[in-house]
């Protein structure tokens, strides 16, 4: 597989996390990680927390490795001061497990909190938790 990574620079907080929903639902690995600082930290709903993409990409690994995502993030609130930014979204998706091929519905809430660094907007902190009572058909 190809893996063809759009360069972050002079994109709005907005951009990047939209970027990022593409990535996602292609499975670019290389493409997410670029939009990360290297010292992220990931919050999973249930897991333990993932700090830095050296521990960053084995968690995309694994979890594409599972499961395929179809879904879009819809930005519900942006905040930004100086060098940080806070973006909220929501996202209604298909999880496909792939072991089994089964597809469920599942809403997901989102946290990303970005820095600017030298005029590039990065994911710091990414938190994430399921929903699934706020699922529609």
């Amino acid at each position: 597989m190809i893996s063809i990574v759009q360069t972050s620079a002079n994109l709005s907080p907005e951009q990047v996390i939209m970027q990022y929903g593409e990535y996602l639902n292609a499975k670019n690995i290389d493409g997410i990680i670029s939009l990360y600082h290297d010292d992220a930290e990931i919050i999973p709903d249930q897991l333990p927390s993932i700090v830095g993409t050296a521990l960053i990409v084995p968690f995309y690994e694994q979890t594409f490795s599972s499961i395929q995502i179809d879904g879009k993030l819809v930005v519900r609130s942006t905040d930004v001061s100086a060098d940080i930014a806070i973006v909220r979204c929501e996202e209604q998706a298909n999880v496909t497990e792939l072991a089994t091929g089964q597809t469920t519905k599942n809403y997901f809430r989102e946290m990303f909190v970005l820095k600017k660094i030298k005029d590039t907007w990065l994911i710091y902190k990414y938190m994430f938790s399921q929903n699934n009572s706020q699922v529609s058909n």
